[in-house]
């Protein structure tokens, strides 16, 4: 790999940014295709997308991912032209491309050449098998090199059994290419936010220092009537009515001053106001942003059990808190995995439910009365009291009577 510099900005960020905004599209489009393999306008994006981390990798000589992008988009064409069709087994092939060009954009850059040397016998048979005709099977695509031998902390999603990291960018961000997004750290925001509450503050001081005027131009007006009463007493004097002539003009001029003062607070407790809000937006993100994962860990985890299920979210723009969104994180992957892993049943048993083979796990995100209401559901067997009740009694958790 070669690398360059421009100021301080290494040339990988660029790859990065690319390998991260895409993998998402990637996950999300290699789904949606194998739910409708003879979709092929959503292939265009895919597409689009393998190919743009390709000419990324191609900038930084990041050859490995160079080659592994190209075996990628080679498949797609080839889906798109209908010289093969994406199913299931081809489809698990892909996905294990994307984990691992996913994975490279998390790798500090200096360990870069010692993970690709570990992993590239894993990588190159992994685009042999993109080169070669579909499987009719579904092999297990991925080495277990591939996923053990990782250098960064976080696990790298590179098959159904380690299926724990989601792409960095939601993957909706690339339905939209218009749009336009800058990251910023959770200090900066901060940092912001107490800027825009300081801003707040100081504007509501500028309707404080309108009672001083309001009282500068009480004393103008006893001054005017005054220097009227003492003129009516002595006649007209030249230098008297000079006198109030000027504190007549000054009145009229702090009133000007005032009106104007008035506008200014008005405007500036606005523009205040809103900055405040739009600065408290930031830190707001879509639910969906939290659930970008989901779908790929139900289908990966639901096969490897021999199950078959499907994720739903509803409520993906509901706005939450950055930081309970991060939160949630890990309790919601957690109950999805209990639900596929305990509630759902095998297709035969639900076949023979009268239920569609494949299953179907909810999730639902809602304000109500100032809380943020998350739905966990799925049309698995359900919860068996009774075997709640014999699990607490045996563990001692409550008395028979109780229970």
């Amino acid at each position: 790999m070669s690398g360059f510099d421009m100021g301080g900005f290494s040339m990988f960020e660029l790859f990065r940014g690319e390998a991260e905004t895409h993998c998402g599209t990637l996950n999300e489009g290699l789904l949606a295709i194998e739910s409708h393999p003879d979709d092929l306008a959503a292939l265009e994006p895919l597409m689009r997308g393998a190919h743009s981390i390709k000419g990324a990798a191609r900038i930084i000589g990041l050859d490995i991912a160079v080659t592994l992008a190209h075996a990628m988009e080679d498949v797609l064409v080839a889906a798109q032209k209908g010289r093969e069709r994406l199913e299931t087994p081809r489809v698990d092939q892909l996905l294990a491309g994307t984990d691992i060009l996913a994975k490279l954009a998390t790798i500090n850059e200096g360990d870069l050449a010692a993970w690709t040397a570990e992993n590239e016998p894993a990588i190159d048979a992994l685009v042999a098998r993109l080169h070669a005709p579909p499987p009719a099977a579904l092999p297990r695509v991925v080495p277990a090199a591939v996923v053990a031998k990782t250098v960064a902390d976080a696990p790298v999603a590179l098959g159904p059994t380690t299926m724990t990291a989601k792409p960095s960018a939601p993957a909706h961000a690339s339905a939209t290419p218009e749009s336009k997004t800058v990251r910023l750290s959770a200090d900066s925001i901060d940092r912001m936010m107490r800027l825009a509450g300081e801003m707040t503050i100081e504007s509501r001081r500028i309707e404080a220092n309108r009672s001083p005027m309001q009282s500068i131009k009480g004393q103008l007006l006893d001054l005017e009537e005054t220097l009227e009463r003492l003129e009516e007493e002595v006649g007209q004097r030249p230098r008297l009515t000079a006198a109030r002539e000027r504190a007549s003009r000054a009145v009229t001029g702090v009133v000007k001053q005032l009106a104007a003062a008035d506008e200014l607070a008005r405007r500036v407790e606005e523009v205040s106001t809103s900055l405040y809000h739009a600065t408290l937006g930031s830190r707001m993100r879509p639910f969906g942003d939290v659930a970008t994962g989901f779908p790929r860990m139900v289908r990966d985890l639901a096969k490897e059990l021999g199950k078959s299920a499907r994720f739903e979210l509803s409520g993906a723009a509901v706005p939450v808190d950055r930081d309970i969104l991060a939160k949630l994180d890990a309790p919601l992957n957690h109950m999805l995995r209990n639900a596929i892993d305990h509630a759902i049943e095998m297709p035969e048993e639900r076949g023979a439910a009268g239920k569609e083979a494949t299953a179907v796990i909810g999730l639902e995100a809602r304000h109500h009365a100032g809380q943020l209401v998350v739905t966990v559901k799925d049309d698995g067997r359900g919860i068996d009291p009774e075997r709640i009740r014999a699990k607490v009694i045996a563990r001692g958790l409550s008395a028979p009577d109780v229970a």
